[in-house]
């Protein structure tokens, strides 16, 4: 300790003792709700320590620091000298390992696979039947959901059941089959057209407002007219596009070769 306040010097020591005692001000200052200690204190724990030569105690009261965790930092730093004390207190050693391994991040990946609107207290029935000793309590496995599986929870999107049935697919695989044998290019002889309606009471669906209030948003009626944009686009641009005005029959357009 003598070693290390002689190696930085009369004028060094002074301007460190300047800082340290405005750091210590602004720690006593400061109002902590949790006993999660900055490297600020840390450092005016150790500076009180090895060069005001103060004892444990009163080095960490000083330094707003819980005697018994100061105590601790001092035994662990001689029983390991390369130990960071800045480093993030954790017990690795010691703790028991979780309950959640890969083997379960595949069960609920395929869980929800199956059934995407399963809730956690699915998951958890599910793996306390699957898996023999399990457990966990909801929010443990909603946090294993949300940041190992990457699972989250959106607004969902309906798709009928015939979307992707046997005959459907098989329909598509047809298609696509009969079109290949042709001269068909979507990058140079293909038009492609959709439609698009809108209304001057289109929002966007979320808005935020005070919690347990609900998020009103002013619209210019309860009920709008509909407007349909009808567009058709090809790789090289934009090839037409019309507005549906409402209550207009659409027109009929006859294509040559139909009946």
């Amino acid at each position: 300790m003598a070693n290390a306040s002689n190696s930085l010097g009369t004028r060094g020591l002074a301007r460190v003792d300047v800082v340290m005692a405005e750091l210590e001000a602004d720690i006593a200052c400061s109002r902590k709700t949790y006993n999660i200690y900055t490297d600020e204190q840390k450092a005016l724990f150790l500076y009180l320590l090895r060069f005001k030569f103060l004892k444990v105690k009163p080095a960490a009261e000083r330094a707003a620091i819980n005697p018994r965790t100061a105590q601790g930092w001092v035994k662990r730093m001689n029983e390991d000298p390369e130990w960071n004390i800045y480093g993030k207190l954790t017990n690795k050693v010691n703790r028991a390992g979780s309950q959640l391994q890969d083997e379960h991040k595949h069960f609920l990946i395929n869980l929800f696979d199956e059934e995407p609107q399963a809730t956690r207290k699915d998951a958890v029935d599910a793996l306390t039947a699957a898996f023999e000793g399990f457990n966990l309590k909801e929010s443990q496995v909603g946090t294993f959901i949300r940041n190992e599986c990457n699972l989250t929870v959106k607004r969902i999107t309906r798709h009928p059941k015939a979307r992707d049935s046997p005959d459907t697919l098989l329909k598509r695989k047809v298609w696509v089959e009969k079109w290949s044998q042709t001269d068909m290019d979507y990058l140079s002889n293909c038009v492609f057209v959709d439609e698009s309606a809108f209304d001057i009471n289109m929002r966007p669906s979320t808005a935020r407002s005070e919690k347990g209030t609900p998020a009103v948003v002013t619209t210019p009626s309860t009920r709008a007219v509909s407007h349909t944009i009808l567009g058709a686009v090809s790789a090289m641009g934009v090839v037409n596009i019309e507005i549906g005005l409402p209550n207009q029959k659409p027109k009929r357009t006859k294509v040559d070769g139909a009946a």
